[in-house]
């Protein structure tokens, strides 16, 4: 099983396959409530990595999107970009849309992004790089930045996390996010 929008769907799920019989493993996410085994992979230390990797390069304006705020992965990949900015005596910038949930569809996280990224270049400064708790979301940015002509490499740095089938499903083979 592998969730990932409305948890509280998936722990009842877990709990009627377990009085099943039925063996329960969750792949990508822990579901906090539910009595079962996951694997996942270090969400908190991969987003840790990315962030220190773009402060090695020079990068001190570095914008965190989000919209995993309920899911043990937006969680933890937050925390990872919160460790590596404060470790570089830099300043935390967040992004989301206030009214942005977890049970959000990939359409509605490709939406969200754009509108968040177009929100973070009217600012007076813009970040030189961001990154998203998943690449749907990445994707409505990188919409975004094409719409604004941003230069991707090149004015702006763009990551998003967790490898999502359906992002590339949104561009051809030539997809830059990853």
């Amino acid at each position: 099983m592998r969730p990932s929008w409305r948890v509280e769907t998936h722990v009842r799920h877990v709990e009627t396959l377990k009085s099943w019989g039925v063996p329960v493993i969750v792949i990508g996410h822990n579901l906090p409530g539910a009595d079962v085994s996951y694997v996942k992979s270090d969400d908190r230390g991969g987003m840790k990595s990315l962030v220190s990797k773009l402060v090695h390069h020079g990068h001190k304006r570095i914008c965190y999107v989000a919209n995993q705020r309920h899911l043990s992965t937006g969680t933890e990949r937050k925390s990872g970009y919160i460790d590596a900015i404060e470790e570089a005596g830099l300043t935390l910038m967040f992004a989301s849309r206030g009214d942005s949930h977890s049970d959000a569809s990939p359409s509605d996280n490709v939406a969200i992004g754009r509108a968040t990224a177009m929100n973070l270049f009217m600012e007076s400064k813009p970040p030189s790089a961001i990154v998203t708790d998943n690449d749907v979301l990445a994707t409505g940015v990188y919409r975004a930045l094409l719409d604004m002509s941003q230069a991707i490499p090149g004015q702006v740095e763009l990551f998003g996390f967790g490898d999502d089938p359906e992002a590339h499903l949104l561009f051809d083979d030539d997809f830059p996010i990853s």
